[in-house]
């Protein structure tokens, strides 16, 4: 293999390990969490993902042994932009924004609005 061969492999090699690192870290549970489960209710939170990849690669300039050095990074963030509520008794589907709040504090807020969805039981005694 020549000089330049070797020096292209070893950048590509950087990359594709910098890049299977963000795909195994960001997948799609990340975006679509895991179902929640509140009597005829389902909840599925939604996540935006933000991802972000940096590279870079230099020679060294040496006529006797010619050097290659490289590095990389990248980064994600995942943030909760809401949920999708299911009624399965009604099959009504409510999208159900977080609008910048955290998301514990519009779980609290949202509380109440699911079980105002909730069936109510008939009040036979």
């Amino acid at each position: 293999m020549k000089k330049h061969e070797e020096k292209e492999s070893s950048i590509e090699r950087i990359l594709m390990l910098g890049m299977d690192g963000l795909k195994k870290a960001a997948d799609a549970d990340c975006i679509i969490g895991e179902k929640i489960y509140i009597g005829d209710v389902t909840l599925v939170p939604v996540s935006k993902v933000s991802a972000g990849y940096v590279s870079g690669g230099g020679e060294l300039d040496s006529k006797a042994d010619p050097k290659i050095s490289g590095g990389s990074g990248g980064g994600y963030s995942v943030a909760p932009v809401g949920f999708i509520s299911i009624n399965t008794k009604t099959s009504d589907v409510k999208i159900l924004p977080i609008d910048g709040k955290s998301a514990f504090e519009k779980i609290f807020e949202l509380i109440p609005k699911i079980i105002a969805n909730l069936p109510k039981k008939d009040d036979k005694k």
